[in-house]
């Protein structure tokens, strides 16, 4: 019986036995079995959050205010150092977002409720709201103007 363990040892010098194979496989599918249970149901999160959020452009737009209709742009601009047109609803700050500038007079003030950053330059602040107002002449905004 001895001799028998001996040659065994001799074929299978890395003890490879098939019991130590089984249990490799095993170990190797529930590895595999525990990374599809996480990554099925975050790609099913991913899926669904993007199809819905396609859905949320779909909302009735909110209604135009008096205030939408006197927060206009000013149409001031200027180049930058590296020749970028600034302001106008032109270009985006560092936020990502389009600005212009707006006028100083009371009634354009108080209709852009988010006016920022006064320039002394030109006497004026900026505003992200005035860059999706609707055009003053516009069918939106003949309520006001009638």
């Amino acid at each position: 019986m001895l001799h028998k363990r001996k040659i065994l040892f001799l074929i299978s010098p890395l003890n490879t036995f098939p019991s130590s194979t089984y249990q490799t496989t095993e170990c190797h599918h529930l590895k595999m079995t525990n990374m599809k249970a996480i990554l099925f149901p975050l790609l099913a999160v991913v899926l669904i959050g993007t199809t819905m959020s396609k859905n949320l452009d779909d909302r009735a737009p909110a209604m135009v205010t008096f205030d939408d209709c006197d927060c206009q742009c000013d149409g001031t601009t200027y180049l930058d150092e590296h020749d970028t047109v600034q302001g106008n609803c032109q270009s985006a700050d560092t936020s990502g977002r389009k600005w212009c500038y707006i006028s100083s007079d009371i009634n354009t003030l108080e209709a852009c409720k988010d006016g920022f950053e006064y320039d002394s330059r030109y006497n004026m602040s900026k505003s992200y709201a005035a860059c999706s107002s609707p055009d003053p002449s516009s069918d939106e905004c003949t309520f006001y103007y009638d």
